[in-house]
């Protein structure tokens, strides 16, 4: 049960005279970060591992990318985010979250304008073998995902995530964030009254 790619691969996008890169992470906790011009065939030798990181638990989720900053959250771990530089990531990351999130993790999405007010949305949800449970949704700072910006728990009564379903992802559109929970879809926007990043539910 040590699958390779049981999170997904992730293309990075590249500059002009640096390697293009591809991620791919694996249940036995290692984000393997390839050259993917060359990554060998089926000849060892010619395989290009440009860097081998390693998680706390299994990588069940794919990495996200957004202005020159890879997001990972593997199971039993941190959310952290690690810079690109010179067609390398940061040996360590550059921020990580306060809470540490359970088994599988999860797969971050990202909302942005452009370049700026950067947001990593990601669902807390259970192990395979966990109760039910309401999903949880978070929102962190892109530029410093130290920094939580708010979670669907704060106010349970208003804005509770429906029973989980495990190894969701959320869908950002046109401003709205979508959840996908036991029997419904969970949808969250700004509150109509206010500027700050806070969701309210409709359902």
């Amino acid at each position: 049960d040590d699958d390779l790619g049981s999170g997904g691969p992730v293309l990075l996008p590249g500059r002009a005279g640096e390697r293009r890169l591809l991620l791919a992470g694996g249940k036995d906790g290692r984000l393997f970060v390839l050259d993917r011009a060359r990554l060998g065939k089926d000849q060892e030798a010619g395989n290009s591992v440009v860097q081998v990181f390693h998680f706390r638990g299994g990588i069940y989720a794919a990495p996200a990318w957004w202005n020159g900053r890879v997001y990972m959250l593997a199971s039993n771990d941190y959310l952290a985010s690690f810079p690109l530089r010179q067609g390398k990531l940061a040996d360590t990351p550059d921020a990580m979250s306060a809470q540490r999130f359970g088994n599988p993790g999860a797969t971050p999405a990202i909302s942005a304008d452009g370049a700026r007010n950067g947001i990593v949305w990601s669902i807390e949800t259970k192990a395979w073998n966990g109760a039910d449970r309401p999903a949880v949704l978070h929102a962190y700072d892109a530029a410093n995902v130290a920094r939580e910006l708010w979670h669907s728990e704060q106010n349970s009564q208003r804005d509770r995530v429906g029973q989980t379903l495990r190894v969701t992802i959320p869908t950002v559109v046109n401003g709205r964030v979508y959840v996908e929970a036991k029997g419904r879809v969970d949808v969250y926007g700004l509150e109509p009254d206010r500027q700050a990043a806070i969701p309210r539910t409709a359902r």
